[in-house]
């Protein structure tokens, strides 16, 4: 479950809101730093590391929103209108709803271009793969070649 520290209880629109624009600035900032690491030649943007620090850092985040958003859709299954909220109940819900489509935006983008590149990358160990046939034949030959004798006598 979350890190987070217990605070007074809230509302669960506001509550969700918070997560996912806590989410939303995460995923935006890893979005900001792939862009950079792509941008420099020297910086690889699939880099393992990288990947797995920003799966691992909104994974609470995540967790917690995905619950709030479970549990916001019983309520509203439950029957609570969206037309009985209040105003301010009423914008929390704009807002989050924004807030979640940029957020699926945003996975998106990342989805696509993991999906483009790990393409790639599966093609290069593919070929390394159909070459590793070679490598190994190479590995059981002689490290030096038989000895010449010369005949002294010519």
């Amino acid at each position: 479950m979350s890190n987070r520290p217990l605070a007074p209880k809230k509302n669960l629109l506001a509550e969700t809101l918070d997560a996912c624009r806590e989410r939303l600035e995460m995923d935006r900032g890893f979005v900001a730093k792939l862009e950079r690491q792509i941008a420099e030649p020297n910086l690889d943007p699939l880099d393992p590391a990288l990947w797995e620090n920003f799966i691992a850092a909104r994974r609470d985040l995540f967790d917690f929103t995905a619950l709030n958003l479970n549990l916001l859709v019983k309520k509203k299954a439950s029957g609570k209108d969206l037309s009985l909220l209040d105003d301010q109940e009423r914008q929390i819900h704009e807002d989050l709803l924004t807030s979640l489509s940029e957020i699926a935006a945003l996975e998106e983008k990342l989805t696509t271009y993991l999906e483009k590149n790990l393409g790639v990358l599966k093609e290069t160990i593919d070929k390394m793969a159909k070459g590793q046939a070679i490598f190994a034949g190479y590995a059981v030959l002689d490290a030096k070649p038989p000895a010449i004798h010369l005949d002294s006598r010519a």
